[in-house]
């Protein structure tokens, strides 16, 4: 009966063993920030802190268009357009609820071509009579410099000038394969999103000219002919405009279409459109399985990643 009792216990210790280790393994796949008593205001500042093992307690990005600001433990405000410019006493009420003593701001002319307003040294002034020190970063020189410069603030200068080597190694080991993507592609560009409540998709266009275009299709020397999907002339917002009417793929003819987002149920859509339109099975895209599920959305906010992301995308297109 002992025999079988300590059996018993061993076995349920054991377990314990088991369970606790599994949690431990969970938690090691979490990575530990350094809590920064500060609000980060710019996509690049926090991308290249958090790279750095750094996190502020607020932060104000374009948290819509970079999936991964969700994934942060810091409190998220509003873009740089809304707390600098829509409502002024966001970032002033945020600083003294959290106690914060420093605001790290990014300095770029281009922070964001979705939004030609938006600027995030516009909250500089806003602050002026906090008690609260701003630090500015300058992007709009050079990536490496405003990489130096993160890491510089943070005491890792030396560690900064390794990461901004390292990434200027790889983006030109990136871009000397550029000429392997096939140029000339006809491409579509496709994001949406699901209503929780209704479980209703829906679908944007990217325009031409936006981020897609600037990163990857204008270096590669392809097309983006999404705006042909737009048949109402629906104003273009941030870069997309609504798309309804999948039948205009025929018009457009794309020899790519590149999905983000809720990926599957627009492939669904498509799909659907298909059925009904079977002259839509001719679209190069779409007869030769061309429809890429798998690229990464990027709009500049992931510093460190773009080399990585490029590389991505430039096998893709070598596949074609």
């Amino acid at each position: 009966m002992k025999k079988s009792l300590i059996l018993v216990i061993a076995v349920i210790l054991l377990a314990g063993c088991a369970s606790s280790t599994v949690k431990n393994s969970e938690s090691t796949d979490k990575v530990a920030y350094e809590t920064i008593n500060a609000a980060i205001v710019g996509d690049r500042v926090l991308s290249v802190a958090a790279d750095l093992g750094y996190m502020p307690k607020v932060i104000s990005v374009r948290a819509s268009q970079w999936p991964k600001a969700k994934s942060y433990p810091s409190k998220i405000i509003g873009c740089p357009v809304k707390i600098g410019i829509k409502d002024k006493t966001i970032l002033p009420a945020v600083i003294d609820k959290f106690g914060l003593d420093t605001v790290l701001v990014e300095k770029n002319d281009e922070f964001c071509i979705l939004m030609k307003k938006a600027n995030c040294m516009k909250v500089v002034p806003l602050v002026k009579d906090k008690n609260v020190k701003v630090e500015v970063f300058d992007f709009s020189k050079s990536t490496e410099e405003g990489i130096i410069s993160v890491a510089k603030y943070f005491g890792k200068e030396k560690e900064g000038k390794k990461l901004a080597k390292k990434y200027s190694k790889d983006l030109a080991k990136a871009e000397k394969n550029i000429s392997l993507a096939k140029s000339g592609k006809k491409v579509v560009v496709l994001n949406g999103t699901v209503k929780k409540e209704t479980g209703r998709v829906f679908v944007r266009g990217e325009s031409k000219g936006f981020y897609t275009d600037k990163y990857f299709l204008g270096p590669f020397k392809c097309v983006n002919v999404t705006d042909r999907l737009n048949v109402s002339g629906n104003e273009v917002v941030k870069g997309a405009f609504p798309v309804f009417d999948f039948s205009a793929l025929k018009d457009a003819n794309p020899d790519v279409i590149v999905l983000f987002g809720p990926v599957d149920a627009i492939k669904k859509l498509i799909d659907k459109a298909v059925s009904q339109n079977p002259e839509l099975k001719e679209v190069p895209a779409i007869k030769n399985n061309k429809i890429f599920t798998d690229l990464p959305l990027y709009i500049g906010s992931d510093v460190l990643e773009y080399p990585e992301i490029l590389t991505k995308w430039i096998n893709a297109f070598s596949s074609l």
